[in-house]
């Protein structure tokens, strides 16, 4: 059965509950996209609107096309999580309002590669921003292969959890709420940690092969509990951020696959509990290599020579409970009285 026809029977299913995805929606024209009466279907929850990416015509056709089917797909006002896919216009919708998505409280974008406001923008800032002000229940927002958001500013009171993926950095982030930041992105050079306003995060997560530096902060990262940097290659340094005035309440460390890393500052965090350095082979630790007392759990693998250090840091360090098996053997420790 065509789609077209499938969206028409829709139109009495007012009862339908649970999750809904439309696939190639570019097939569809906005007269049988009407039809389907989403505003009406109350018990919905999850929507998922895939616009496909093999419609065929002109540039500017399927833009104009992609803006009107759209237009009338408005999803009812119960609506919690909403999926967009292929979308090729540069505008959201009229719908795409806070009185009209009351409920939302997931908001995904994956390849909307031309979408200019991802938000109900503010155009009286003196910088572009994406204001969640009012999607006072929005929790979650994730964008993969998206518009270019550099020159954007990010304000949202409720979000909880961040996931950029392949689609820049927000030049500001304001969100009081955010707990949960994951960043993914082969293009983002460096990170700015003074334009970050996030007193709640708890956990941070950088995949940035091209970072090349992380600027210092002003202000700290008061809840911050876990940093995990992986995959940098061009990153020398993590002093930016790896301080205690930054990250006082620091328990978990974990730093991967950053080959050109010259130091790693970690002596100074009185909680820090778990600490894994995985193919960093840069690392240079004539400094000497000093562990925190409240240290549980060790890995080190492939990171630099820390064979003059390792027996008398354990000796004289932390009480670890955990300790990365294949590197023990290399050094010849007769005493395991540090490890449970």
């Amino acid at each position: 059965m065509e789609l077209g026809r499938v969206i028409r029977l829709m139109k009495n299913l007012n009862q339908f509950h649970g999750k809904l995805t439309i696939n190639n929606v570019w097939v569809l024209s906005k007269e049988y996209a009407a039809e389907s009466e989403l505003k009406n279907k109350k018990y919905l929850e999850e929507l998922s609107l895939r616009m496909g990416s093999s419609m065929p015509g002109t540039l500017e056709y399927r833009i104009i096309q992609n803006k009107q089917v759209l237009e009338v797909l408005q999803p009812p006002i119960s609506v919690k999580s909403l999926y967009l896919e292929d979308y090729g216009s540069a505008s959201l919708p009229s719908w795409f309002l806070p009185h009209n998505l009351p409920s939302l409280k997931l908001l995904t974008y994956v390849c909307c590669v031309r979408l200019g406001s991802i938000s109900s923008p503010s155009t009286s800032a003196s910088v572009p921003t994406e204001r969640f002000v009012d999607f006072h229940s929005l929790e979650e927002l994730k964008m993969d292969y998206s518009s270019n958001i550099s020159t954007r500013r990010l304000v949202s009171p409720s979000l909880k959890k961040l996931d950029l993926s392949n689609s820049g950095i927000f030049c500001s982030i304001d969100c009081f709420s955010l707990t949960n930041f994951n960043l993914t992105c082969p293009y983002v050079t460096s990170i700015q940690l003074q334009m970050w306003s996030l007193p709640s995060l708890r956990r941070l997560s950088i995949i940035c092969c091209s970072l090349a530096y992380i600027e210092g902060n002003t202000r700290t990262f008061p809840s911050l509990n876990v940093l995990k940097v992986s995959s940098c290659r061009e990153l020398l340094t993590l002093d930016g951020i790896l301080t205690q005035e930054c990250l006082p309440a620091i328990e978990e460390i974990d730093i991967r696959h950053c080959p050109k890393l010259l130091s790693l500052p970690i002596a100074y965090f009185p909680n820090l509990k778990h600490l894994v350095v995985d193919e960093c082979p840069s690392l240079n630790w004539q400094g000497g290599l000093v562990l925190p007392s409240s240290l549980q759990k060790l890995g080190l693998t492939q990171c630099g020579d820390i064979s003059p250090y390792v027996p008398g840091c354990l000796a004289t360090g932390p009480h670890i409970t955990c300790l990365t098996e294949h590197w023990w053997p290399r050094y010849n420790i007769h005493s395991r009285r540090h490890l449970a």
